[in-house]
């Protein structure tokens, strides 16, 4: 990896692969008819897809953090000991991760079943409301970050420069196709329950 930014998007990418075979096996035991578990099965059965879920959305915000950094602060940014700037970044995102798995764990009771076992489902009570809170959270904030990105970016290069309009445009490509692929589900899963 020669950047921070690669290592991050790798991380991801990573991230994106274990949450795709999560929701293989979802598809898989729904076919097969392993449905009704307990809350508490659930969780168990696929905390991992939780966990990495979790990290898909932290990991998010961590790349638009870097981006603003190194529009923001170029000279600094190089400068920066890449191996602790990553820890800084990425640990937090990984604490962010297994919290919100632990507390769906702890949240998690015999009493509640679920008809199909997948991140919606698996969490209950406060637990639901705390992934869905803080996964709300993380959009805003990737909003906002990615939006004084792109109008850092703006002040430093001109507003004529073409290659300035091509990198908001990515930005801007970068907001919506997040809004889609991630926040759009939240939502519809939430309302669907």
């Amino acid at each position: 990896m020669r950047s921070r930014c690669h290592v991050l998007i790798a991380t991801r990418a990573f991230a994106d692969i274990i949450v795709c075979v999560y929701l293989i096996q979802v598809r898989t035991d729904s076919l097969v008819g392993n449905t009704f578990m307990t809350s508490r099965q659930c969780v168990l059965r696929v905390a991992y897809g939780l966990v990495f879920e979790n990290l898909q959305c932290s990991i998010g915000l961590a790349l638009g953090v870097d981006r603003l950094l190194a529009i923001v602060t170029p000279v600094q940014y190089m400068k920066w000991p890449a191996r602790q700037y990553l820890l800084l970044l990425l640990v937090p995102c990984c604490i962010f991760s297994l919290v919100l798995a632990s507390f769906a764990l702890w949240e998690s009771s015999g009493e509640f079943r679920a008809a199909i076992c997948f991140s919606p489902s698996a969490y209950t009570n406060r637990a639901k409301m705390a992934w869905f809170g803080s996964n709300v959270a993380v959009i805003l904030l990737q909003f906002a970050v990615y939006f004084y990105a792109s109008m850092a970016l703006g002040k430093t290069t001109g507003p004529s420069s073409i290659q300035m309009r091509k990198i908001l445009l990515s930005l801007q490509t970068v907001m919506v196709l997040y809004s889609i692929c991630w926040a759009l589900p939240i939502f519809a899963n939430l309302l669907f329950q």
